[in-house]
């Protein structure tokens, strides 16, 4: 029997594009779980839709939006951590449990304590999120993905500037690889394994869809914009002042740090079919395309 599947932020570029392979899968009802203010102009035909407002859902708005669910898919791009406590609080009530909950994370593999920084409130904030949710009783199933595309190319996120066709790297990032997952092939993925018969609830999956080394970074730069680009080296003082910039900065400088001396494990990693994954050329034309 096919599962029912709801999504959280229908709308937005991730939770659009997941909503989108699941009614094209045509594996399970889909459920979008929007904002009363929501565009659903473009949602795909037979997705069923229900008014559910995250930051200010009650626990009994939350029961009457899931009747009938089986999982959830949360593609929430920025919401409070309080209002994620009280929607792990609403399923932890709930009557009948979620066969699997999929929190709005689609965030770098962080290992060795380092989520375990307050400074980096983006992170550390999913990693209080996830104790709440043990601590409820409420299994989460994470997938992580890497950096995400679109921000690795925001200029200097993780130290390219395409219109300043520069590169800053750490320690030794020209030689290691970055694993970066474009929003089509993570939703795809979220889509396919969410109605796997091999999907296993509560387990952490990893989505990567490429790896690329700085080398090989400059080189698809150089052969887009027909000159290479200019390399430099982030020193520690740089990536220390990165943290008096925000949440942003903190986490700017943390994935800069961890591309050029930590690692990106690939822990039950999930590859969906039918998706060819893109190259660095495709990604870094793509990107130019952009600007």
């Amino acid at each position: 029997m096919s599962p029912t599947v709801a999504v959280i932020a229908p709308s937005g570029l991730l939770g659009h594009l997941i909503t989108a392979a699941l009614a094209e899968g045509g594996k399970a009802t889909v459920v979008a779980l929007h904002r009363a203010s929501s565009d659903l102009s473009k949602l795909p035909k037979g997705v069923q839709t229900r008014v559910l407002d995250y930051e200010a859902a009650s626990a009994a708005d939350v029961h009457t939006a899931l009747e009938g669910v089986d999982i959830v898919v949360n593609a929430i791009s920025k919401a409070s951590s309080a209002a994620d406590i009280r929607f792990l609080e609403a399923l932890a009530s709930r009557p009948a449990k979620l066969t699997a909950y999929i929190p709005s994370d689609y965030a770098v593999p962080w290992t060795n304590g380092e989520d375990d920084d307050p400074a980096n409130v983006i992170v550390y904030d999913k990693l209080v999120v996830a104790r709440k949710a043990k601590e409820l009783g409420v299994q989460l199933t994470p997938v992580l993905n890497g950096s995400f595309e679109p921000f690795t190319f925001f200029p200097g996120f993780v130290g390219v500037w395409l219109a300043d066709n520069q590169l800053k790297f750490y320690g030794k990032a020209e030689e290691r690889a970055l694993a970066v997952t474009s929003p089509g092939y993570l939703a795809a993925g979220v889509a396919q394994l969410v109605t796997d018969p091999q999907f296993v609830p509560g387990k952490t999956y990893t989505i990567f869809e490429q790896a690329w080394t700085g080398r090989q970074l400059a080189d698809a730069i150089a052969k887009a914009k027909g000159a290479p680009p200019t390399i430099e080296a982030f020193t520690d003082d740089e990536l220390e002042a990165l943290r008096a910039n925000g949440p942003l900065g903190v986490l700017s400088g943390a994935l800069i740090k961890k591309w050029g001396v930590g690692e990106f494990p690939e822990v039950n990693g999930y590859k969906p079919k039918g998706v060819t994954p893109r190259t660095v050329d495709q990604a870094v034309e793509s990107a130019l395309a952009a600007k």
